[in-house]
């Protein structure tokens, strides 16, 4: 590896030898390697300027930047399984319980007042 810079001025000329070398097709690690700086500095200045590469059809991409696509193996179900697992209902809830009036909570406060006084010995 070459001795890269930790900090960088782009000059004029480096920026024209960037460009020149991008438009003929060189990574941006061969050109970073050649101007003695980091390969993210070179993407960076690259989108900073908006370069492009030139199109060209008959260059195939690299097999390294291909996407290959796996098939996701599908989960097969046997069909008697399904038909042999009955399906369950969903599970009831028991309904839910009114509040009590305040009548009631009056008549039973007054038994538990009857029973508590009762079991104390004491007359109302």
């Amino acid at each position: 590896m070459f001795n890269r810079q930790t900090t960088t001025t782009w000059t004029s000329d480096r920026v024209a030898r960037l460009k020149s070398m991008w438009a003929q097709g060189a990574s941006a690690t061969v050109i970073g390697d050649e101007l003695g700086l980091t390969r993210c500095a070179v993407l960076g200045k690259v989108n900073r300027l908006h370069l492009t590469r030139p199109e060209t059809g008959d260059r195939p991409r690299p097999k390294a930047m291909r996407k290959t696509y796996r098939r996701r193996a599908s989960v097969r179900r046997r069909p008697d399984y399904q038909a042999a697992v009955p399906a369950s209902p969903p599970p009831r809830r028991p309904p839910k319980k009114e509040e009590p009036t305040k009548s009631e909570l009056r008549r039973l406060f007054e038994a538990a007042w009857c029973n508590t006084a009762a079991i104390n010995g004491v007359k109302q």
